[in-house]
């Protein structure tokens, strides 16, 4: 079992709300609150596979598991953020290492940071998935989140602006849709997704 952080990251990405070559999605670790398939859910179909000790997955996957992970009804939100924001932020959210709920999940974008440097320093280099940098400065990416960050939530009080962004559908049914998608195109859906979007150097984790 597995936090299904990149994979929902890339669902919503790919569900084309935002410029696909910038840093299209920005969300939190605190919303997302069980594994792929859900510690603290029970089907009543007895015949699915699910995570046993020494049994190896794929496991079957239904909606109890993904309302378990995200149980509070967000909406997806398009806005917009400059590449100075962005590098703001991610040392904002990188100061409270190691508080996982305001730390980021991403899609389309990596970042390298250092949690034994002093507070304010400590992000190293943004860029995006293909390795081109986002600098700091004023160039504005249009960028996918949810509701709850636009409002201040999870401590991200004064980055988005709720007047420059629009809501868009339930996130509950954009990531629903993409486990539909791969049952109908029989592949088997992977969680988590490990591939260097975010590098700690030291102590914290690479994911």
């Amino acid at each position: 079992m597995a936090p299904p952080a990149g994979y929902e990251c890339d669902v919503i990405r790919h569900q084309g709300f935002s410029d696909p070559a910038g840093p299209a999605l920005f969300r939190s670790s605190g919303g997302i609150r069980d594994t792929l398939p859900a510690s603290t859910y029970i089907p009543q179909d007895q015949t699915l596979r699910r995570p046993q000790p020494g049994q190896p997955g794929p496991f079957d996957v239904v909606i109890g598991d993904v309302l378990s992970v995200f149980p509070f009804g967000n909406n997806v939100a398009t806005t917009t953020m400059t590449g100075r924001q962005l590098w703001s932020e991610l040392e904002s959210v990188v100061s409270k290492w190691p508080t996982d709920g305001p730390f980021p999940q991403v899609s389309g974008l990596r970042f390298t940071f250092d949690p034994n440097k002093p507070v304010g320093s400590r992000i190293l280099s943004v860029s995006r998935s293909d390795g081109s940098p986002i600098p700091a400065d004023a160039q504005q990416y249009t960028v996918t989140t949810i509701d709850y960050l636009i409002s201040g939530g999870d401590g991200y009080q004064s980055v988005f602006s709720a007047a420059d962004s629009v809501m868009r559908e339930p996130y509950l049914e954009a990531v629903l849709d993409a486990f539909r998608k791969d049952l109908a195109a029989g592949r088997v859906t992977l969680v988590p997704r490990r591939d260097g979007r975010i590098t700690g150097i030291g102590e914290a984790p690479a994911t």
